[in-house]
């Protein structure tokens, strides 16, 4: 069949085969040999060989041993695209790969989950009318978002032209988990949750979307389901019916933005470096993230920009930054608690107990219910004079009311001690 595509070297030699490493003999050489005993050299271009699925136990499977997996087992416990990213990304084509449930499950809850959350998340927030082209990007987060993203492409791109899947796959990976999911989204946050106006709202939802149409392509090859999931999502509002994401062109770099701004990327690696410090600090510490500190002093001859200054301070919860080039820590932090510090920091906790409480009773992320608390503490009442506002603000309470009324029922309710020092009861209703 097909013989005048093969005479003239359309389809001949193939740009790849594939096949276990038991094949090498069987397959692989008797391609070549036949090939070159016919006068037309090797057969293909490329030849992707691939270990063996093993046991828990690094066995490898046999009948006769009782040890096989059914691929139906594992697509039914944890679905056909958590599966298949575990193989990519396991290890290298051709070494062994061991087939446990709880890598494969780990690898649904932790790389697939992150990007269905990341989803949900931009679902939740985004509005009616939302930009469906690329947007300027209007912060340096953002900016660097897009040099980070773009840089993925590529790396995916010469990779998978080399037959490497497994090292794109883990580009891909880190890229979702770590600068996606972890940074930008995280910092990001506060944009979608109170953004100052709907346009604010509408640019970083599209800034978001935009991202995600683009990476569902680049998944399309691992994981086809998953992508077209995200891609038919997001198209939802803005075109209903749109083709199939597997028939769409793959995304192209941009060569203007590639490498266009590697201080920016050096600079915001330190930044989140600096930040993780402070984080391991305050763990160390025992000092809540929630708990406002006055100030921190890095390590650091130049100032950050405005905008990197108020991601570190907003990631270590800090007033103020100082620099000090002298210093032996890369990160020091100001312990010292005043009244003020410790009434806010029983402010945000207070915030953090009822959104648990939310949580646990199932309320809708947009759903604004009633609330109420008491406490016989004078330092409550007066949190409660300055933040209490901002407390029903950022857990969408209608009211927020001082008083345990007997009568009253509420959906759930609770004492919890603050910092260890003060009482409060918290209750809500719908």
């Amino acid at each position: 069949e097909n013989k005048n595509l093969i005479d003239r070297g359309t389809q001949f030699p193939a740009d790849f085969i594939v096949e276990a490493i038991d094949q090498t003999r069987g397959w692989f050489y008797t391609l070549l040999a036949i090939s070159t005993a016919l006068g037309k050299g090797a057969p293909y271009k490329n030849v992707a060989v691939l270990g063996h699925v093993l046991d828990e136990n690094g066995q490898k499977m046999s009948k006769s041993k009782g040890n096989v997996t059914s691929p139906d087992e594992i697509m039914d416990k944890v679905g056909v695209d958590a599966a298949r990213w575990y193989f990519y990304t396991f290890s290298n084509l051709g070494d062994s790969k061991i087939c446990s449930f709880k890598d494969l499950e780990t690898k649904l809850h932790g790389f697939i989950g992150t990007i269905q959350n990341t989803l949900r998340f931009l679902e939740l927030y985004t509005p009616e009318i939302i930009a469906t082209g690329t947007p300027k990007p209007q912060t340096v987060l953002d900016q660097w978002l897009y040099e980070k993203f773009n840089n993925l492409i590529g790396e995916v791109t010469e990779k998978l032209d080399k037959y490497d899947p497994t090292t794109a796959g883990r580009k891909i990976e880190e890229f979702v988990v770590n600068d996606l999911s972890n940074w930008w989204v995280r910092r990001s946050r506060r944009h979608f949750q109170k953004p100052a106006n709907k346009d604010e709202l509408i640019y970083v939802a599209s800034v978001l979307r935009y991202i995600l149409l683009d990476l569902a392509k680049i998944l399309a090859p691992f994981t086809p389901f998953l992508a077209e999931h995200i891609h038919m999502e997001l198209h939802k509002k803005v075109k209903p019916g749109m083709a199939s994401i597997h028939l769409h062109e793959w995304p192209s770099i941009n060569v203007k933005l590639k490498n266009q701004n590697v201080k920016l990327e050096e600079e915001m690696h330190e930044t989140r470096n600096l930040a993780a410090l402070g984080l391991a600090q305050r763990k160390n510490k025992q000092l809540k993230v929630r708990q406002p500190l006055t100030s921190v002093t890095l390590k650091r001859k130049e100032k950050f920009n405005e905008e990197l200054e108020e991601l570190i301070k907003d990631e270590l919860n800090v007033k103020q930054i100082s620099y000090n080039s002298e210093q032996a820590e890369e990160v020091i932090l100001d312990e010292h608690l005043t009244e003020e510090l410790i009434r806010e920091g029983y402010a945000r906790e207070v915030v953090r107990q009822i959104q648990d409480m939310r949580k646990e009773v199932k309320y809708k992320l947009d759903e604004k219910v009633f609330g109420a608390w008491q406490s016989d503490s004078p330092d409550i009442v007066v949190v409660m004079e300055k933040f209490g506002k901002e407390i029903a603000e950022d857990t969408l309470l209608e009211k927020f009311d001082r008083g345990h009324q007997d009568k009253a029922t509420y959906d759930i309710e609770k004492e919890f001690i603050l910092a260890n020092k003060v009482k409060i009861w918290l209750g809500i209703k719908r």
